[in-house]
């Protein structure tokens, strides 16, 4: 498997795995905030119907934007890595 670029720490500093990583706080924070008014619209009755649609597009673009950091990261990995490091594992294939 390739090395990823690391700092001093141990920690990597890919760029590409970085937007990833961002992009997945991203989808995180958005998820919470949708949830909260989920919760506040069953248990609260408090249902605010513009404030939920942004959180939905806000949750939306933020999971858009996840799949694209995903595939970008994993076309790199895929452009870099060796013939043995992307042919399918054959003892996995005889095993099914």
């Amino acid at each position: 498997m390739a090395l990823q670029p690391q700092d001093a720490t141990g920690v990597s500093v890919d760029p590409l795995l970085q937007t990833v990583i961002a992009a997945e706080h991203a989808l995180a924070a958005t998820w919470q905030r949708l949830n909260t008014l989920r919760r506040e619209a069953f248990y609260g009755g408090r249902y605010n119907s513009a404030e939920y649609d942004r959180a939905v597009q806000e949750y939306r673009a933020a999971e858009r934007s996840l799949r694209a950091a995903r595939s970008q990261w994993g076309r790199r990995r895929t452009e870099h890595a060796g013939p043995a490091e992307t042919a399918p594992d054959r003892g996995l294939i005889q095993a099914a």
